[in-house]
């Protein structure tokens, strides 16, 4: 009898032990009160994301957005995917497959939590400059695109991602990048709606824009525990580079086959083993690159002097139709 309450005396001040080192531990390690939700937790609280959220889920981003991590998300809302549905000739959600919602959700991601006002300071090598940057790295990157080269053959490519003459780096996967337009960068140049418009007629110019996109001042800069969201008007998808709107848009097909003269294809044995693991495809894959032309024109990264340096710079081209060549 006395052995038996002896042992449970000892079990009682075990468990009461245990207790106060886990309410210790709670108090040090645990998640504080005043602490944010997740990007994904909060996107759902509020009610009218409800499409970019199923995309969030099928592109396999939920963990991503909704656990740990450094974000700044460009959230559109469900009215925006109605209207990109209708323009693009989706007829509803379920016709969003995998690869689309990834796309989507992807560039609606860049890299590091920011708030606005810090968006437009470029992160240099040679130290922070404050007012310089346009632009950000998203999450979205192509992979190994495919060609037709006649006879029935296709072949496929991986884009440069260094400048002219520079070895490929098989450590950079040539993110797209974002580009915004805010008015105190915008000004400091004098650049306005005129300007903007140029790039994107259609949308209206409020000084708190993104590609095409206006930002919603009153839902901005909202803090989550993994980074900051931005609600957005339209659904934005990566754009192509100079390389690939030549190649899909025919009315430049006669300066594109001029171009084609100083696109040089190299194989490179460990892309093309990394898409036979990722595809189950075994063809050879080669990096395009132009030479003698001082441009890179499908490089992602403009000059990759400076880890950062397409936050400030990016490339230009005037191109001539195909009537123009013809004359």
């Amino acid at each position: 009898m006395l052995s038996s309450k002896f042992n449970l005396f000892w079990i009682a001040l075990l468990t009461t032990i245990v207790s106060c080192r886990k309410e210790a531990f709670d108090a040090y390690y645990g998640r504080p009160d005043w602490l944010a939700s997740p990007i994904y937790q909060q996107l759902d609280s509020m009610g009218d994301f409800k499409t970019y959220l199923s995309c969030i889920e099928l592109s396999g981003y939920k963990n991503t957005l909704g656990t740990a991590g450094s974000w700044t998300v460009f959230a559109p809302t469900d009215q925006a995917f109605d209207q990109f549905m209708q323009e693009n000739g989706i007829s509803n959600v379920s016709k969003i497959d995998a690869q689309l919602a990834e796309k989507i959700v992807r560039s609606s991601m860049i890299y590091d939590g920011e708030r606005l006002e810090k968006l437009n300071d470029y992160f240099s090598a040679k130290g922070w400059q404050q007012g310089f940057a346009f632009r950000r790295r998203s999450v979205y990157y192509d992979f190994v695109e495919k060609e037709d080269v006649g006879n029935g053959k296709i072949r496929r490519f991986i884009s440069t991602n260094r400048g002219p003459n520079i070895a490929y780096a098989i450590s950079d996967n040539n993110n797209k990048h974002i580009s915004y337009f805010f008015k105190d960068y915008m000004s400091q140049r004098g650049l306005g709606a005129m300007d903007y418009q140029s790039f994107y007629p259609t949308s209206v110019y409020t000084g708190l824009n993104i590609g095409a996109a206006q930002i919603d001042p009153k839902r901005s800069n909202i803090a989550a525990e993994n980074g900051y969201i931005h609600v957005v008007d339209k659904v934005l998808v990566a754009d192509k580079s100079i390389d690939q709107y030549l190649r899909d848009n025919k009315s430049y097909s006669a300066f594109k086959s001029i171009l084609d003269f100083f696109s040089t294809y190299t194989y490179n044995a460990e892309i093309t083993r990394k898409n036979e693991v990722l595809t189950g495809e075994k063809d050879s894959v080669f990096v395009k690159s132009y030479t003698g032309i001082g441009l890179a024109v499908n490089n992602e990264n403009y000059a990759k002097e400076d880890p950062n340096d397409a936050q400030t710079n990016n490339i230009s081209i005037t191109v001539p139709n195909n009537e123009a060549v013809s004359n």
